[in-house]
């Protein structure tokens, strides 16, 4: 079950695939659109959030450099670390933990908000 309040258009997540009983046989990737917002409103249990890969991430852009010991991904001045964390470079050349991003819609969510720029 999803929470409408923390999508939006745009958004990916999993809209589940049933067979004859009430546990999900499956899902697929789903972007929000009109039409499925409104389905979620009157079917929140049939949608269940959709966790961020690496691959996911790697095809949205972002590159991965090394800092330390430090596996992290960035795009423009957006980066992430290896457990997809929002991070900025604070002092000392020291990334500071700002959020996590573990789910799909978190990641574009806060993408968006960052930087202004929807993920390509």
């Amino acid at each position: 079950m999803v929470d409408i309040t923390k999508l939006r258009i745009g958004n990916y997540i999993y809209k589940y695939i049933y067979g004859c009983g009430f546990n999900p046989i499956g899902g697929v990737l789903v972007q929000i659109s009109l039409e499925i917002f409104h389905d979620i409103i009157d079917r929140p249990f049939a949608y269940g959030y959709a966790d961020v890969t690496e691959k996911w991430v790697l095809s949205n852009g972002f590159e991965r450099f090394k800092h330390g010991e430090f596996e992290l991904y960035k795009k423009n001045f957006f980066i992430i670390d290896d457990e997809f964390n929002v991070v900025t470079e604070g002092d000392n050349k020291k990334y500071i933990y700002v959020t996590d991003v573990t789910r799909m819609h978190e990641f574009q969510n806060a993408y968006l908000l960052f930087t202004g720029k929807e993920l390509d």
